[in-house]
């Protein structure tokens, strides 16, 4: 309930209330947390927490509020971010703020946002709409991240994969690809038809990500099985 307080209250000094956000997320942590920060906070604290849902629930709350201030600061706000993202699935009551966030625009925030909402998991499911958006940004960092995150929530993730497509011809093709596998057999049927495509780097894209799909259905093994011959060595 102190620590609640002093987040709360606006008349504390940044430090203090800084200090009261992580000491919340360390309080309602979803697992063991090794903390070497400041230095009244405790250490090495076993997890998950033990404070019933409703009070983790609250303290969510509570950083979710301080996150979409924009009175509250940048350190203040990037901490309160941060912080949730150690409570982990209970911290789903956050969601709809993070989502806030998100629709923010401000970059120095939205990398932490979405950790918050990978760590949160299927409960974040609400901040889908916002993560999919991201799907329309210039980096292509950023639109694979956004469709790992809207398949690990359990959100609409298939406008991701022609996004994903057209990815996999540029300089993260591994990556999108890696990625593309993952969504399912609309995924793997792309990734397939892209083992016949005349760039070869397209080629070894797919098949190295077909490759480390453990689940990949007999018609795309036997697709890339059948590339095996093919004279061009790097799709091998």
């Amino acid at each position: 309930g102190e620590w609640t307080a002093v987040l709360a209250d606006a008349r504390p000094g940044a430090d203090q209330r800084i200090r009261a956000a992580w000491a919340l997320g360390i309080l309602a942590r979803a697992k063991t947390v090794s903390w070497g920060g400041f230095s009244d906070l405790p250490r090495d604290l076993p997890g998950p927490s033990e404070l019933p849902d409703d009070r983790i629930a609250e303290i969510a709350k509570r950083l979710a509020a301080v996150a979409c201030d924009g009175g509250a600061g940048k350190d203040l706000r990037s901490a309160a971010l941060s912080s949730l993202s150690l409570v982990g699935p209970r911290a789903a009551p956050a969601a709809p703020a993070l989502a806030g966030v998100l629709d923010g625009g401000d970059p120095q925030f939205r990398d932490a946002a979405l950790y918050a909402i990978q760590t949160i998991g299927p409960g974040a499911r609400t901040a889908g709409t916002s993560v999919l958006k991201l799907l329309e940004d210039h980096d292509p960092d950023l639109k694979i991240r956004a469709a790992r995150i809207l398949r690990e929530i359990g959100a609409d993730a298939a406008p991701a994969i022609p996004v994903l497509e057209q990815l996999i011809r540029g300089e993260r093709g591994d990556a999108a690809a890696e990625e593309l596998a993952r969504h399912g057999e609309a995924g793997r049927a792309i990734l397939a038809r892209c083992l016949r495509d005349d760039d070869p780097a397209v080629r070894a894209s797919a098949a190295l990500a077909l490759g480390r799909v453990p689940d990949t259905d007999r018609e795309v093994l036997d697709a890339v099985l059948r590339n095996l011959d093919h004279p061009d060595k790097e799709v091998v």
